[in-house]
């Protein structure tokens, strides 16, 4: 098929100004009409030369990107002399001509064009390999690399030998050891000990197990040998690193500061493009887990795709479909975005009162870190959820607010327009169907571009909400509805509640208060109230039988708990309602 020219006006004169001064890169002086970045269609695709992706991403940005993702093998990696208009370039030049009409702030830009160079240079920059006299030695498929990783995952608490990961991939010891090292750079034992330490991490930090099971769990020897291994690699102790995990909710810096550098582990991640594909690369030392966000998962919110394995460390994201439901998002060390594709009416009990309101289609919803909110849906949909750190917004904060004396927060908003977080949202949703660990550059460029866009637009002068360091998690926050929510007939003591969800009672009202913001007796007097109003709007409604199936002693228990709560009796409720 003949190639054919195409034209297509991705910026002006002042959108390119803004990206290269962002980088600290020459001031472009063109005089005219827009810029023309010049096309080639073939096969149905279409295709920038060099000098029209120039026109999108600066080359001083390129070479940047090139030296973050290949360190010392830069100087062997080549871009080709024309590279596909995929979703990302395309996304990158519609953001462009926000920035040109003003409608986006340059820090977003700036991040916003480096993840998408993060994109570029990992997806079509290839390795210019020097000739040698010997050949080098053949590199491990990608599909060999996730049967190596599959294997050490499933066998991680037992003994793992060489010759048994080999014979799991069909070859021999020599052979396997020999494109072991030539795809990773690293011994085949060296792998598995760093994937025990990393296991052995996201243990410290998201469970309550001692150092005995973890060591177990993860495959040492003994207590003391998991704490030596554990103590070489990372530089502190495993009771250390749990508590700094603890006190900040953050990823540990392996004590640099203290300590020095780190030695770097050999990881899958720092395989040069041309021996592996994204796929290959290994898992974030701190991962954004699921459990870490306020996501209600049960019958009625199923979860669709995540960013779990994702490897990103800053922000998780979901796709979620839900039914009518009602259910506690608990205060978090992070900011929750959310939106859906069609219209829905919810509502919401907050630190700011009450609101009941039918939520347009793609309206997007903030709720900003430390906040706890109550959410009923009345309407089937299909959402999705970000959540992206608190300790994330601050350094980006730092950056964009520097020299201010008064700290910004992200405030709640319910119910916004805004085209850019949506495009935001949506170019972070099409990254979950992208290959696994694949380009981590990129993500965490787009973490800080959708922190500075939400700095930029929703955020507030002041002292922010304390962010709670001990709370319930999205899993026990969901057993405990459920269970509630099924026994409000019945009497629930604290001590009930809190072996729900594995706690002693005074952690149990600790976490609790953190997390809602509230006592437990507070939030079941709540759900025993909504389910009364429930009840007392349909046909026929009987206060005594209503008293006593949502829990209360008697009516007039029910109408003094009603009126102090509702600020009417439910005789007077119901004559509002008809």
């Amino acid at each position: 098929m003949a190639e054919a020219a195409v034209v297509l006006k991705a910026s002006n004169h002042r959108a390119d100004t803004v990206w290269r001064r962002c980088e600290g890169g020459e001031k472009v002086e063109k005089k005219g009409q827009a810029q023309e970045t010049r096309l080639e269609q073939k096969n149905h695709k279409l295709y920038l030369d060099a000098e029209a992706l120039n026109h999108l991403i600066a080359p001083a940005v390129l070479s940047k990107t090139v030296l973050q993702i290949h360190g010392q093998n830069a100087s062997q990696i080549v871009l080709p002399p024309k590279v596909a208009l995929d979703r990302n370039l395309q996304a990158l030049s519609w953001f462009i001509k926000q920035a040109d009409q003003r409608a986006l702030d340059k820090t977003t830009l700036k991040f916003l064009v480096n993840a998408v160079a993060a994109h570029v240079v990992h997806t079509h920059a290839t390795r210019s390999e020097p000739k040698t006299s010997a050949p080098s030695p053949p590199r491990l498929s990608r599909r060999k690399i996730q049967q190596i990783e599959d294997y050490i995952q499933a066998h991680l608490a037992g003994s793992i030998k060489v010759e048994d990961i080999a014979w799991h991939v069909g070859m021999s010891r020599a052979r396997f050891v020999e494109r072991f090292k030539a795809t990773t750079g690293a011994t085949p034992h060296r792998f598995v000990v760093d994937a025990r330490v990393r296991s052995a991490k996201t243990l410290l930090a998201d469970s309550r197990l001692n150092l005995g099971e973890i060591a177990a769990r993860t495959g040492f020897a003994s207590p003391s040998h998991f704490a030596s291994v554990f103590q070489r690699r990372v530089k502190i102790s495993p009771s250390v690193y749990r508590m700094q995990v603890s006190a900040t909710g953050t990823r540990v810096q392996n004590s640099a500061q203290v300590h020095g550098p780190p030695p770097q582990p050999p990881r899958l991640a720092a395989i040069p493009a041309s021996a592996l594909t994204p796929e290959t690369a290994a898992p974030g030392l701190m991962e954004f887990q699921l459990e870490q966000t306020s996501l209600p998962l049960g019958s009625k919110v199923r979860l669709l795709k995540s960013s779990q394995g994702l490897g990103w460390t800053d922000m998780f994201a979901a796709v979620t479909d839900e039914l009518p439901h009602e259910g506690l998002r608990g205060a978090i060390p992070a900011v929750w975005i959310v939106t859906s594709s069609a219209p829905n009416n919810i509502q919401r009990f907050g630190c700011e009162g009450k609101h009941d309101l039918i939520l347009p289609q793609r309206a997007i919803s903030v709720t900003g870190a430390g906040q706890a909110v109550y959410d009923e849906l009345g309407l089937q949909l299909q959402a999705r959820h970000l959540y992206l750190r608190q300790s994330l917004i601050d350094e980006v904060a730092d950056e964009i607010f520097a020299g201010s004396q008064q700290r910004r927060f992200i405030g709640s908003s319910l119910g916004r327009t805004d085209p850019i977080l949506y495009r935001l949202m949506t170019v972070i949703r099409a990254a979950l169907d992208e290959p696994p660990l694949g380009n981590r550059l990129k993500m965490d460029y787009l973490s800080q571009a959708l922190a500075a866009h939400l700095l930029a637009r929703y955020s507030i002068a002041g002292s922010p909400r304390p962010l709670p360091v001990h709370t319930l998690n999205a899993r026990q926050i969901g057993r405990l509805s459920d269970y509630v929510n099924d026994n409000l007939a019945s009497e629930m003591s604290i001590i009930q509640l809190a072996e729900i969800v594995g706690l002693s009672r005074a952690q149990f009202i600790q976490r609790f208060k953190a997390t809602a913001l509230m006592p437990p007796h507070r939030f079941v007097i709540l759900r025993r109230i909504n389910q009364a109003r429930k009840l007392l709007a349909r046909p026929g409604a009987d206060l005594a039988l209503i008293a006593l199936t949502c829990g209360f002693a008697d009516q007039s228990h029910f109408t003094a708990v009603f009126r102090r709560v509702v600020g009417v009796t439910p005789g007077e409720y119901l004559r509002m309602m008809a």
